[in-house]
């Protein structure tokens, strides 16, 4: 009896240590996989202070197969070849059309692809990006929010808000569905409703005074004494 009991210590101390040499292999990777993509990104910035936008290019688009989820690398491509003027926005939509052909899995794409469309009225088209954005996360808890105030954008507000219901049900007390919700009554036009669900919204992260200020769906609230009291 006390040998199979030592055996079965044995066994555990065994499978324990290995279960332990495995994680710390694990983290081992991961952290060597940040300092890759720091250094990485650390030489594109070198090649842009030296005029090699080129260079930099190539090294944005390689990370954005190796980490399909950095959004960096893909905003770092935008800032470099992104054309200013009244017609950019479109130019770089199409630009990063091209560059999903390539990288079909790379959800940073989506997700600028998406907030390009919302930022130059092209929300039909957003909310479809929103949806191949969720195709590949769907417990995603950013962009439902997202596609339900491109909804309202298109007048739709009771689908919009039936979206939410359904967002706030799977994932209560999230303080970017008061967000998105106070975007939504913002859009339809009921302030009062706007300034509540912000208010919510703000006292459970404060750090979304930030992102409101800077928010298109409230640009209409900057100077209102409500609003400047939420973000300040």
């Amino acid at each position: 009896m006390k040998k199979i009991i030592l055996l079965l210590i044995s066994l555990f101390l065994i499978f324990t240590l290995q279960k332990t040499n495995g994680q710390d292999s694990a983290a081992g990777d991961l952290q060597a996989k940040k300092d890759s993509l720091g250094k990485s990104l650390s030489k594109a910035q070198l090649y842009i202070a030296q005029g090699k936008t080129t260079e930099a290019s190539k090294i944005y688009t390689s990370l954005m197969a190796a980490y399909p989820d950095n959004r960096e690398a893909v905003q770092s491509w935008l800032s470099v070849n992104r054309k200013k003027g009244p017609t950019g926005g479109d130019e770089a939509i199409k630009s990063l059309e091209e560059l999903e052909k390539s990288y079909p899995a790379n959800r940073a794409i989506l997700f600028f692809k998406s907030s390009l469309q919302v930022e130059n009225g092209h929300n039909e088209d957003a909310i479809k990006t929103f949806d191949r954005l969720l195709s590949f996360d769907p417990k995603n808890e950013e962009i439902p929010g997202m596609k339900a105030s491109a909804i309202a954008r298109t007048g739709k507000f009771n689908e919009a808000l039936e979206l939410m219901k359904k967002t706030m049900d799977l994932a209560p007390g999230k303080a970017i569905n008061y967000y998105s919700l106070a975007c939504i009554y913002n859009i339809r036009g009921s302030k009062s409703k706007a300034i509540l669900y912000l208010e919510k919204a703000v006292s459970m992260n404060p750090a979304l005074r930030e992102s409101a200020r800077k928010e298109r769906d409230f640009k209409n609230l900057l100077e209102d004494p409500d609003f400047k009291r939420l973000t300040k």
